[in-house]
């Protein structure tokens, strides 16, 4: 299972929620494809069990 640090850093309300997660650790599910190919997007979890999609540059310290 690899996992990373989730940084976020969109500030807008839209993405609010995800601000509480900022700084933890998350699951990396599967990476999810994109008709952009200089975009890469992944499902993450958690550890309380909340789902989201981040960019790679949200990702980082990964551990696989």
């Amino acid at each position: 299972m690899a996992t990373a640090t989730f940084r976020h850093y969109d500030r807008s309300n839209s993405e609010a929620a995800l601000q509480t997660h900022n700084g933890e650790r998350a699951e990396i599910i599967e990476e999810i494809p994109l008709d952009h190919e200089e975009f890469v997007m992944f499902k993450i979890r958690f550890a309380d069990g909340v789902e989201a999609e981040a960019f790679d540059d949200e990702l980082t310290d990964r551990k696989d």
